[in-house]
């Protein structure tokens, strides 16, 4: 089975948490989730990360309409997408989610069966030192927001740059969990599905 095939079956009110590295073809992965559905995608991008992702894609030869894409802007330089919000990552971490976690809301009451997507928010905790009192603010987002309905999550985190703690509360909370070597072979290593498990997934063809 190719992830392509696989991603369609998970439900409305799930949270995937997209496990890679930094060589695995992870880019890929996103391709699939959104292909063919880009105006439903609500992406928040930590630090520019979805820069690398575009231009991996665009590289591969992939047309992504970027103008589509509505996107949740905290840090970086970039202008591309349709920027919804932009927040200073540097200023009180409470506002900043409040901010994160109305605009979410919001946007999902007006996209009909929403995509969210978030591109490596370690790379902010990690210059926070993954400090507790923000993981809990931060993991209270997807705590809250699991079986909602409006919306499809997909968690992208970096295995190798995350702080092992955090990874492993992350895990229990994602609905599956999908991990991306760097051959281009996905493995299911937790699904809501117990006989998905162990599951080996084309990335590329």
């Amino acid at each position: 089975m190719n992830i392509g095939e696989y991603l369609k079956g998970i439900k409305p009110g799930e949270i995937v948490l997209v496990e890679h590295s930094s060589l695995s073809p992870y880019p890929e992965v996103l391709y699939e989730i959104c292909k063919d559905r880009w105006d439903k995608v609500i992406l928040t991008d930590f630090l520019d990360s979805g820069v690398h992702v575009l231009r991996h894609l665009k590289y591969s030869g992939k047309n992504i309409p970027i103008d589509k894409i509505k996107r949740i802007k905290v840090g970086g330089y970039s202008k591309w997408g349709r920027v919804i919000l932009d927040m200073d990552p540097y200023k009180d971490p409470v506002v900043l989610m409040i901010n994160f976690f109305k605009t979410l809301v919001a946007t999902y009451k007006e996209v009909d069966k929403a995509i969210a997507i978030v591109l490596n928010h370690e790379k902010l905790l990690a210059r926070y030192e993954y400090d507790p009192y923000l993981l809990n603010e931060v993991l209270a987002v997807p705590t809250t927001l699991i079986g909602n309905p409006l919306r499809t999550a997909f968690v992208f985190m970096n295995y190798e740059l995350t702080e092992k703690r955090y990874l492993a509360l992350f895990e229990e909370i994602a609905t599956r969990i999908i991990r991306v070597d760097d051959s281009g072979i996905a493995k299911v290593v937790k699904s809501i599905d117990l006989s998905e498990e162990g599951r080996e997934l084309k990335v590329i063809p």
